[in-house]
């Protein structure tokens, strides 16, 4: 009696298109333009501010578990422990450079926007009358 060994895997059927994220990611993107070109009050909404206020508040909830994740599960699959040295060493300059060029930006755009709040601001109404216009009384009281 002969038996037969498979070799090959069978085919995977294709995943429909609407299925694929990037196509749905693609879709939503252009949904959102057609409405917001076609219907732009709708963004002046309460509830439109509250939905994306609340999406960033799930991003930067998702932030720090996410990396920690990446980088647990990627020294995990290292069967070297040599190489997870260096992995933790690439990781901790690559923490400190991105940390201080985060650091820079937001320190700088504050100091930027202190420096530019104590420049004098030109008034719209001058204390002292001009020519032609003074009538007799201050602009500070009567006299």
């Amino acid at each position: 009696m002969a038996t037969t060994i498979a070799t090959t895997a069978p085919a995977r059927a294709a995943k429909p298109w609407y299925k694929i994220l990037y196509i749905q990611v693609l879709i939503a993107i252009v949904l959102g333009l057609l409405i917001g070109s076609l219907w732009p009050h709708l963004a002046t909404n309460d509830w439109v501010k509250a939905l994306g206020d609340g999406f960033i508040k799930l991003i930067k909830m998702m932030i720090a578990p996410i990396i920690f994740c990446t980088v647990v599960s990627g020294i995990s699959h290292i069967q070297d422990a040599r190489k997870v040295g260096r992995v933790d060493v690439k990781a901790l300059v690559y923490f400190e450079i991105v940390s201080s060029f985060a650091l820079r930006l937001v320190v700088g755009g504050r100091t930027r926007s202190r420096a530019a709040a104590c420049q004098p601001q030109p008034h719209h109404r001058s204390l002292r009358p001009r020519d032609g216009d003074h009538d007799g009384r201050s602009l500070i009281g009567s006299r």
